[in-house]
């Protein structure tokens, strides 16, 4: 064996051992909250239905049912060991103040102990990012009016896969 093939080996090797150590350090500090992919679930449609209609109080919001059981475990994501769910919202009428709208959901995030992010203007609409507990997601108020609110939950400990 030659000496750069030994070097290959060996360079190969501890690239395998670096990329095996670092998963293992993936959110490492953090504690998974003590909450199921169900509550968490009925945390975010609560706090979606709680948001948009505060921010579009005329108009009665519309959403579908959660989206649950994302599989988001294991090294490529597509595990079902851990589970998470999404949501969009719609709000029943269209916003004329952004300012108002924005302002009223940024006092109900607040209020539940949400990081909210500072409003952003993106393409001629406005965005607000916000985090929450086990849900994170953003309001977008698009140029035409349109209130769409989306929102994700942390990957939690699938309670089937026990």
């Amino acid at each position: 064996m030659t000496r750069m093939a030994r070097l290959a080996r060996v360079l190969v090797t501890l690239t395998c051992v670096l990329v095996v150590s670092a998963c293992g350090f993936v959110g490492g500090d953090e504690e998974e909250p003590d909450m199921t992919p169900q509550q968490a679930a009925d945390q975010m449609r609560d706090l979606a239905e709680e948001v948009l209609n505060a921010a579009s109080p005329d108009g009665t919001s519309l959403f579908g049912d959660p989206v649950p059981e994302i599989p988001c475990g294991g090294l490529n994501g597509t595990d079902f060991t851990k589970i998470k769910a999404s949501l969009t919202g719609l709000a029943g009428a269209k916003v004329t103040d952004g300012d108002a709208a924005f302002g009223a959901a940024r006092e109900v995030l607040e209020r539940r102990g949400a990081t909210v992010e500072p409003v952003r203007e993106i393409g001629g609409g406005k965005i607000l990012g916000f985090d929450e507990d086990v849900v994170a997601g953003s309001l977008v108020l698009h140029p035409d009016g349109r209130l769409v609110l989306d929102a994700g939950t942390e990957c939690l400990d699938n309670p089937e896969m026990d």
